[in-house]
């Protein structure tokens, strides 16, 4: 998705995901990431939300 912010080195990224999207998004994480948003049981609900470990 394209931003329409500036952007700047120390930004931290916000992604939003559907269930339907969420599986291709988890497939891009970093290993460590994708087992903690695992491990969190995230689902994409609606309305709910996970801050991932940098």
């Amino acid at each position: 998705m394209p931003s329409v912010f500036e952007t700047s080195p120390t930004a931290i990224p916000i992604t939003f995901v559907t269930k339907s999207s969420w599986d291709q998004v988890a497939e891009a994480l970093p290993p460590a990431q994708r087992q903690f948003a695992t491990a969190s049981a995230f689902a994409a609900k609606p309305g709910g939300y996970l801050a991932l470990p940098a």
